[in-house]
């Protein structure tokens, strides 16, 4: 339902706002697979220079910066 509502409430006829819708869900549904598989978002990647992330927070904060943007 929130998925159609978002869908609704942005014009898709762009490109950018489709990647960004896109990007959007897979982050979300990345982070809930990991919290209903294991009962915690797992953090994978940890570069020295910057704290810690999985690629679901990635997607979340690229979708939202496009949405924005």
């Amino acid at each position: 339902a929130i998925i159609i509502m978002v869908k609704n409430s942005f014009d898709t006829s762009r490109v950018l706002t489709k990647i960004a819708l896109v990007l959007l869900c897979a982050g979300t549904i990345g982070n809930f697979i990991d919290r209903v598989w294991r009962g915690y978002v797992v953090d994978f990647l940890a570069p020295s220079f910057f704290p810690s992330f999985n690629l679901a927070d990635a997607y979340l904060s690229i979708g939202v910066v496009i949405l924005i943007a």
